[in-house]
């Protein structure tokens, strides 16, 4: 499998600014037709007019809260940090309300009011669930219909219900590009984390072939030369004539040089055996969609043990799933650090407001290879969630 190339993550990049920019434009048309519609022709009209105005850029920031991608960190924001889904509803709420207001007080046109009930339909998915978004859709034809009754416009049963097929159309059409960017983002989740199991795996075998090829080399060529050096060390002192004992005594001088370079191959190859769990942490964090997972693994980390090194990378591949699934955090911190003869690895997210968790089966299975290697796995919930692990190194 190959890794989501950059292309495809520029297209989805590319995909997402040209619809916000098609919903801005969406609400400039708006807002032209709206204006051009109330002429100026008294004082009263002018503060009229200016109130118009005031309620469509009030309605061009709400739209700009609900389609906002980033999330609510600093100060400023504190109390809507990690609550970004509240921010989208009630700026779907707060452009819902200049949208009646504005309707309410004027008659901007049959094109601007489709053009305004397109745009909210497409924001309801970002907000709501799909069965909400039904509900909301239908409340949204019935409001329509009731503005147009207001406004008496001719026909108006038919104009709302062509709004809402395009409503429902819309909706649709949004429906479907969340579900395709959630595939998409599941996909180079999965992808991401086979290309990690994968360096592992090589990592693993590599470091296998090395102890195979050293024992090999040990126990085979190392006990042949030792007996070669015996008998030539007997020969040295058995033979007579002296050019034949200065070519034996040579040829025993040679073998001693090659036994001590095959030790130092032996030793160097079983020194390479350690396993670059780092670089395929690396890989699995990187890119995970939605959360920011920061890596701080200590220089005096070692691990050569292939089972240790899975059962650490399976934890931190849960605790990702975890963090995504079950809780509102964007930052995720990873440390790995030796202490005491001990692997320590701690995972913290910056999550707010957890008040209890239940051991489902991933934490349970997490648990459970931890404990098949003689490690400790410690559960913490401080508002936010803390796993802690132990394994003697």
């Amino acid at each position: 499998m190959h890794k989501p190339t950059l292309d495809a993550t520029i297209q989805l990049s590319i995909a997402q600014k040209l619809e916000g920019m098609l919903g801005y434009l969406a609400w400039a048309v708006v807002c032209y037709l709206t204006l051009s519609a109330h002429p100026i022709e008294s004082s009263k009209g002018v503060v009229r007019l200016f109130l118009i105005a005031a309620a469509l850029l009030l309605a061009i920031y709400f739209f700009y809260l609900t389609t906002r991608d980033q999330p609510y960190n600093k100060a400023r924001y504190r109390p809507f940090k990690n609550n970004q889904q509240l921010v989208r509803r009630l700026g779907f709420i707060g452009q819902l309300a200049m949208v009646v207001l504005i309707r309410w007080h004027s008659d901007p046109g049959v094109t601007a009011d489709i053009l305004i009930s397109v745009a909210l339909a497409a924001q309801v998915p970002i907000c709501f669930g799909q069965f909400h978004s039904m509900l909301i859709i239908i409340a949204l034809m019935a409001i329509d219909y009731c503005l147009h009754l207001k406004a008496g416009t001719e026909d108006a049963f038919f104009v709302s219900a062509m709004g809402g097929a395009l409503q429902l159309l819309t909706i649709r059409i949004a429906l479907r590009i969340i579900q395709e960017k959630a595939a998409y983002e599941q996909i180079a989740g999965l992808n991401k984390e086979l290309v990690a199991m994968q360096e592992l795996l090589k990592q693993s075998t590599e470091q296998s072939e090395r102890l195979r090829i050293s024992r090999d080399l040990h126990d085979g060529l190392g006990h042949g030369l030792s007996a070669l050096i015996l008998k030539l060390q007997y020969l040295t002192y058995t033979a007579k004539e002296p050019a034949i004992q200065q070519t034996v005594q040579q040829a025993y001088q040679m073998s001693r040089q090659l036994m001590q370079d095959v030790r130092e191959t032996v030793g160097h190859m079983r020194e390479k055996t350690e396993l670059n769990l780092k670089e395929a942490l690396e890989a699995l964090i990187t890119q995970t969609p939605n959360l920011k997972s920061q890596l701080h693994y200590d220089a005096d980390v070692h691990i050569q043990d292939y089972r240790i090194a899975e059962v650490l990378f399976r934890c931190v591949q849960e605790s990702i799933t975890n963090t995504l699934k079950h809780t509102n955090a964007d930052t995720l911190s990873i440390v790995l650090r030796e202490e005491d003869e001990h692997l320590i690895l701690q995972i913290e997210d910056n999550g707010v407001g957890a008040s209890e968790f239940q051991l489902g089966n991933g934490l349970k299975g997490m648990q459970e290879r931890v404990d098949a290697i003689g490690g400790q796995c410690e559960f913490t919930l401080d508002n936010h969630f803390i796993l802690r692990i132990l394994i003697p190194s």
